[in-house]
């Protein structure tokens, strides 16, 4: 006796029919998943602002600042400030004043710009290599006299 096989239309359904019991697949609308997306975004933002802020916590918690350099004077026109060469480690650089603070350079030894922050007053930087800071200011209108300062502290454990 032969066994007769199932004509390939038939295994074919059953196929089908398997496979649409195992898999179920939920189609949401745009809006659904444009709410999940904004959702996604401001949780991570919310996430950010707390690591910044722990992080804030923790170096003032557990670390005294040491100044390392001051400097401020009266201008009329754009000026930079550049710090001395400063060594590895966790620095606050405040860059105060009536002036526009443009931006602050994290500068190498050699020369090249590591890092630039821009709309930014109080930074926390950290590096394990030595670094010279640049403060750019601009003044509020042009020819009109400011005020520019910089502070940088260095982070000594206590």
């Amino acid at each position: 006796m032969e066994a007769t096989q199932p004509s390939p239309s038939t295994a074919t359904r059953r196929l089908a029919i398997a496979t649409t019991k195992s898999f179920s697949v939920t189609r949401t609308s745009g809006d659904e998943m444009l709410k999940k997306l904004i959702m996604g975004f401001f949780l991570l933002i919310l996430l950010g602002i707390a690591g910044v802020a722990v992080m804030n916590y923790y170096y003032e918690a557990n670390y005294d600042k040491e100044l390392v350099a001051y400097d401020e004077g009266v201008f009329n026109d754009r000026v930079h400030f550049t710090s001395e060469l400063l060594g590895p480690g966790t620095y606050r650089i405040i860059a105060g004043g009536t002036g526009i603070v443009e931006d602050i350079e994290i500068i190498d030894r050699s020369g090249n710009v590591v890092a630039k922050h821009e709309d930014t007053t109080n930074l926390l930087y950290g590096s394990s290599n030595s670094f010279v800071v640049r403060v750019n200011y601009a003044p509020p209108n042009p020819g009109e006299e400011y005020e520019a300062t910089i502070e940088i502290y260095r982070y000594v454990e206590k």
